[in-house]
């Protein structure tokens, strides 16, 4: 399990590509802000689900993906820009891509 100064040294090291991920997320910078928040607020919560530190990314990404989901499910904005299977699409393509650079 990882503890919760591992877990903020985490959160630092991968802040700023959690940010483009939630931007590409929400596309407004200030919804984007606003996903980060909340799910780093749940991340927090459920720390404990977080077995190593290797897994850190993985999973900090899928709470960014949920909650702007829930987010958006949440919302009803009419009408949506995005249909949901289109922002898991865009997620998964961005975590991809993502994960592509940081090996390069």
């Amino acid at each position: 399990m990882v503890t919760e100064e591992q877990f903020i040294g985490l959160f630092v090291r991968h802040e700023a590509e959690l940010k483009v991920f939630a931007l590409s997320l929400m596309l407004q910078p200030a919804e984007a802000e606003d996903l980060m928040q909340e799910a780093c607020i749940a991340m927090w919560r459920k720390i404990d689900t977080l077995e190593n530190e290797e897994s850190y990314r993985s999973w900090a990404y899928s709470y960014l993906r949920f909650t702007a989901l829930n987010r958006r499910r949440k919302q009803n904005r009419s009408p949506l820009i995005f249909s949901d299977q289109m922002v898991e699409l865009m997620a998964g393509e961005a975590a991809e891509e993502s994960e592509q650079a940081a090996a390069e």
